[in-house]
């Protein structure tokens, strides 16, 4: 496996589990999705890569929301 596939391999398994923290459950699910295409060598869509994009930045919008309502920021 090679240096950059390994980094987008740690980095959705961490955002896998961050989104599970959180309590995330569209962001972990795709983030399992595309760990589990990884660890089995098959190639990631880009349907997928553009699903994870999309439930990032709703998860974040939604996390601003939060925080911006609860005046922690």
């Amino acid at each position: 496996m090679n240096d950059d596939r390994e980094s987008a391999q740690r980095l959705v398994h961490s955002l896998k589990g961050v989104s599970g923290n959180l309590g995330a459950m569209a962001l972990y699910t795709v983030s399992s999705d595309i760990e589990h295409l990884m660890k089995q060598g098959i190639e990631v869509s880009e349907t997928l890569i553009v699903e994870l994009s999309n439930e990032l930045e709703r998860t974040v919008e939604f996390a601003q929301q939060v925080l911006n309502r609860e005046k922690i920021r």
